[in-house]
């Protein structure tokens, strides 16, 4: 099994702006995780399969993953996983890491559900995945080092480069208003924090650690001097 990417559906705020993202079952494998499954038949997207306790999917859309063909894994609502851990367990079994995973409506809302969504992302890393939240004003890239990460979109803003591990290593920045040659990173400095474009494709590589990169995109650049704004 070996798809174009892995599309994981959460129940979190929703995405709004989604013009950019074409999910497509003949090519993605799409996971809904609970009431992700609410957004997905919004959108006309039948997943290939459904895990979750359904604390958060609606009545009437259980009714109809009940009667339809989706692969389910139902789990107890007392548990000791999140969904998203059953759902990253289920991709470390099932896929080769060269496909990408893109988590949808997993950004925003309760923090102790992002921090451990953030975790989770980080262990699919480790596991050698690349991972990626998309959100609508903001994406975060989770990267284990293992090729370069380029980012070709002009609409980014900001660009924040956070350790998910102590240290983060070899990190070499091209086309970056403050740039690293071979640097490191620590999980308790801020260096890394609110870099600026400056060129129509950023290259982010490190050799070692997990790193998180954060994409603002769209409104105005945080580094422009307000009194310049004019």
């Amino acid at each position: 099994m070996n798809p174009r990417r892995i599309v994981c559906v959460g129940a979190g705020p929703v995405m709004h702006n989604t013009s950019h993202i074409q999910i497509d079952p003949k090519w993605d494998f799409i996971i809904a995780l609970d009431g992700g499954l609410d957004w997905l038949l919004l959108k006309e997207i039948v997943p290939h399969v459904f895990i979750g306790d359904c604390d958060s999917l609606t009545k009437i859309n259980f009714q109809w993953l009940e009667n339809s063909s989706v692969q389910k894994q139902y789990y107890p609502k007392e548990k000791d996983e999140s969904d998203f851990e059953l759902a990253s367990n289920f991709i470390v079994s099932q896929f080769p890491t060269t496909a990408p995973v893109l988590l949808l409506n997993m950004m925003g809302g309760r923090t102790d559900h992002f921090l451990s969504n953030l975790a989770i992302s980080k262990q699919l890393s480790l596991h050698g995945f690349y991972v990626e939240f998309l959100g609508d004003v903001e994406d975060i890239i989770i990267s284990n080092g293992a090729k370069p990460i380029e980012l070709a979109d002009s609409h980014y803003t900001n660009i924040s480069l956070y350790p998910l591990t102590e240290v983060v290593s070899g990190i070499t920045t091209k086309n970056l208003k403050y740039p690293l040659h071979g640097e490191s990173l620590f999980q308790n400095a801020s260096r890394g924090l609110s870099n600026v474009p400056i060129g129509e494709k950023c290259t982010i590589l490190h050799l070692q650690g997990i790193l998180a990169i954060l994409l603002v995109h769209g409104g105005k650049n945080e580094n422009i001097c307000r009194h310049c704004e004019h």
